[in-house]
Formats: structure tokens, sequence, C-alpha cells
């Protein structure tokens, strides 16, 4: 799956890649605005009201694959009886959607959603190689402050209760998450 072919490269691979695509000066994005459209060079890294929209599409980019194969893996649990037996019924496209896959893939919907939350909870390396955290802090995550209070300024107390409270945050919205969803995931 094509699709699928970015979730298989290395974070550092990415970095190299998104600082290349958003590159003022040889970026391709810059490249199809100014000779296709022909807008003027953005500093897609270099503005702090656009450098994180940047990074969440090189970010969603890189993560879409996982989250693809398991939605796939999801609908082709649902067993085809149900599928002909609306059919028959007399359902159309969206009641069949409304009633049999939506209830019926929802479980796949709650693992998607807490274990991409999590893991954009964490994110580090993205913004930590593609725009060091700049410009200024804009795109500076929670992780990367941890990182510097803990490696940088060897203050390791701070930096341990900075990731508890990162941890209890995690803990709580995915209880949340779960609480929310479990009537819709019970079937």
């Amino acid at each position: 799956m094509p699709f699928y072919a970015p979730g298989i490269l290395f974070v550092s691979v990415l970095g190299i890649i998104g600082i290349r695509v958003w590159d003022t000066q040889i970026g391709i994005i810059n490249y199809f605005v100014t000779t296709i459209l022909g807008g003027p060079r953005i500093s897609w890294l270099g503005n702090p009201d656009i450098v994180i929209p940047a990074l969440a599409v090189t970010t969603v980019w890189w993560t879409f694959g996982f989250p693809m194969l398991v939605f796939i893996a999801g609908l082709h649990n649902i067993p085809e009886p149900l599928y002909e037996a609306a059919k028959i019924d007399g359902a159309g496209p969206l009641g069949t959607f409304r009633h049999i896959t939506l209830p019926l893939i929802m479980p796949t919907m709650l693992f998607v959603v807490v274990t991409q939350f999590i893991a954009h909870m964490q994110v580090f390396a993205q913004p930590y190689i593609i725009s060091g955290g700049g410009p200024g802090n804009a795109s500076r995550s929670a992780t990367m402050y941890l990182y510097e209070t803990a490696w940088k300024f060897f203050r390791f107390g701070y930096a341990s209760s900075i990731s508890v409270v990162l941890a209890l945050i995690m803990i709580v919205v995915t209880v949340l998450l779960f609480s929310l969803m479990r009537s819709r995931t019970e079937y």
C-alpha cells in the first residue's frame, strides 16, 4: 500500500524531507506557490503563525498509514451478511453506514483515537529536527521542553515533574475518551 510507505521512514529521514518540502528558497511547496500559482515565497518554518500547521501536515503525512491499516482491518471484520440483510430491508448507503458500519467500527475508532492522541502528545523529533522549536518557541512541544529541562539545564527533578504531569494528562484524556465512547462501542 503506497499510503503506508511514509510510516516506515525513520524520523530523521522525515525531518530531512520536511526541511526540503517546507524550505523557503528550494522547497517543493514554495516551488508550486511561486512558479505555478505566481505567488510570493512563504517562510513556512520561519513564521510563528504557520510553522505548527506545516509540522502538523508533515506529521499527519508520516503517521497516516497506521490508522488507515487499522481502519481497513476493522472494516474487513464487519460481517458481510449484515450488509446483505440491510440491503434486503431497503436500507440505503447512508442508513447502512449509520446503523451497521459506524457502530461496528467504533471500537477500532476508539483504538485509533487513543493511540494517535498519545503519540501526538509525545511529539518531539518533528519540531526538533525540522524547525528546532522555532521561530522563537512557536513550535516547541512539551516533550522538547522536558528534554531541554533535563539534558540542557540538568534540572532532573523539574523534568520528572513535567513528565508525570504529561503522563497524567494523557491518562485523564484516555479515560475520558474511553468513557465517552464506551456506550457507542458496546454492541
